[in-house]
């Protein structure tokens, strides 16, 4: 790992790859896609679908050591859906696809439930201390 650019490729790839992630995000067509995005969806994304980002690099008190060349970052994956128990649903498999990561180590930090008037959709935020492997 050489920088903070390193890590959104990493939790792409943790995403994607997971079966349950890959089930309820699948685009399909040829070649399949997922919804699952970096920093921003765009408002016509069908339901549901991912929202990753760092949100800092280096995070107080989580993974932090005095390992020289490690990658440590705070990120924050969010789930979004129309219907509520399917943010969940997602929510929970981002979770266990981050726990099996093998690409770098994560502390989950916290989920956050949340509904948004303006368009009309229910989030999951949860966030994680990641450093590279």
């Amino acid at each position: 790992m050489s920088g903070i650019e390193d890590i959104p490729p990493l939790i792409y790839t943790a995403l994607s790859g997971y079966a349950g992630i890959k089930t309820l995000t699948t685009n399909g067509g040829s070649p399949v896609t997922y919804r699952i995005s970096n920093r921003v969806a765009t408002q016509y994304t069908d339901k549901p679908f991912l929202v990753y980002q760092i949100l800092f690099d280096n995070p107080y008190n989580t993974l932090n050591s005095a390992e020289g060349d490690t990658v440590k970052v705070r990120v924050q994956v969010s789930s979004f859906s129309d219907v509520e128990s399917e943010a969940y649903a997602l929510a929970k498999q981002v979770k266990l696809s981050i726990d099996a990561a093998t690409t770098f180590t994560s502390v989950y930090i916290s989920s956050i439930p949340n509904y948004e008037p303006d368009t009309k959709l229910y989030s999951v935020v949860t966030d994680y201390s990641v450093k590279s492997a």
